[in-house]
């Protein structure tokens, strides 16, 4: 059985691929948006003809809501990130090293994904690290300088939405990239009317500024079952399973 057979028949639309384009040496733009896979004949062909050892797969709806998150910069977030992931998710995931000492993480979710996007930022403005969703390319193992570190690439585990959340929003907080300043805002001056009274009440503060002011809403999650997973200085990530 040819590795593409293999592949296939675990739902893994896998294409031979040129490393250095990190995509497949033939156009599959329109395979993919109609959702059509490449025969076995048709993938060994290619593979034989650019010589090429190379292997990528499509992520999304064609191999089963499989999604990505790519760690680059030579992962430079990844640990800090996994800190933020239970032991339990964390085990389900399929970890692999890559070409340029970065990290993919590669799992399945029970309902469909989106298309790739880019998460954090390092200080300087690089992409540290991004989906690969659907319609998106990620290059694997079995290709050379692609290592797994943990799972296995033909059995890759499927994860709800809410632990999707999780892995996603974990990686969102490591944003270093910082937001151009929006421009000082003039205080607001609302004016209500009681009723019952002739006088009328202003106040600089409108009353939604105020009740964000006033309202602890770590306090009142974990109240109500939420528990503080990772905290620093910067944020504090909560959990709350359903």
């Amino acid at each position: 059985m040819t590795l593409y057979e293999l592949f296939t028949n675990n739902n893994l639309e896998v294409l031979p691929c040129i490393l250095k384009m990190k995509a497949p040496p033939f156009k599959y733009g329109e395979r993919r948006k109609n959702g059509e896979r490449f025969t076995f004949q048709e993938k060994c062909r290619f593979k034989n003809y650019f010589n090429t050892d190379a292997f990528c797969i499509l992520c999304g709806g064609i191999s089963k809501n499989l999604e990505c998150l790519d760690f680059d910069q030579q992962g430079i977030f990844f640990n800090e990130w996994k800190k933020n992931i239970p032991d339990e998710l964390f085990g389900k995931l399929y970890v692999e090293t890559t070409l340029k000492g970065g990290f993919h993480v590669i799992y399945r979710c029970t309902e469909s994904v989106e298309r790739n996007s880019k998460l954090a930022y390092t200080d300087d403005g690089l992409i540290a690290i991004e989906t690969r969703g659907e319609g998106g390319l990620v290059v694997t193992a079995p290709t050379p300088q692609y290592k797994t570190v943990q799972g296995d690439i033909l059995n890759i585990a499927v994860i709800s939405s809410a632990e999707r959340k999780l892995l996603l929003d974990s990686a969102r907080i490591l944003n270093r990239k910082q937001e151009a300043p929006e421009a000082p805002k003039k205080p607001v001056k609302a004016v209500f009317r009681a009723t019952d009274y002739d006088d009328a009440y202003s106040w600089v503060i409108d009353p939604i500024t105020d009740f964000n002011r006033r309202f602890d809403l770590n306090g009142f999650l974990l109240s109500v079952g939420w528990t503080v997973q990772h905290e620093t200085s910067a944020c504090t990530v909560l959990l709350h399973f359903v």
